[in-house]
């Protein structure tokens, strides 16, 4: 196993990691009091029925994919069912997405770039 350079694709920054620092205890402090009933109500209830043995489209319908049922069912099973759960990892997901937009605006020149990937993102959520 080789050592990643800093200037190779294959690196986590610096800035990309305080990126995802930053972002993650915003959306943290920012997030809505009040589940939404349509969207996190149908993630939730649906990664209560993964969990319990149920097959997207087989036995329940949902317009989403079944990578977030199934990764909120896996965290429910390790640390219970709960909102907090669904919402802390639906808050990693928007952070690594976010810390992760601001890759491709890094310019070859510079060893971090300028980070405008990620302020466009942010107008974007």
């Amino acid at each position: 196993m080789g050592v990643v350079e800093p200037g190779s694709s294959g690196a986590i920054t610096p800035v990309a990691t305080l990126i995802f620092t930053c972002s993650f205890v915003f959306l943290a402090i920012a997030i809505n009091r009040e589940v939404n009933i349509y969207d996190e109500a149908l993630i939730l209830v649906g990664a209560t029925r993964f969990a319990t043995g149920a097959i997207l489209h087989r036995d329940f319908y949902a317009n989403y994919g079944p990578a977030q049922f199934y990764a909120s069912a896996g965290l429910f099973k390790m640390f219970g069912t709960s909102v907090l759960v669904e919402r802390a990892r639906d808050t990693m997901v928007v952070a690594a997405a976010f810390s992760t937009k601001q890759r491709p605006a890094e310019r070859p020149d510079t060893p971090h770039g300028n980070g405008c990937g990620a302020l466009t993102f942010a107008g974007e959520i």
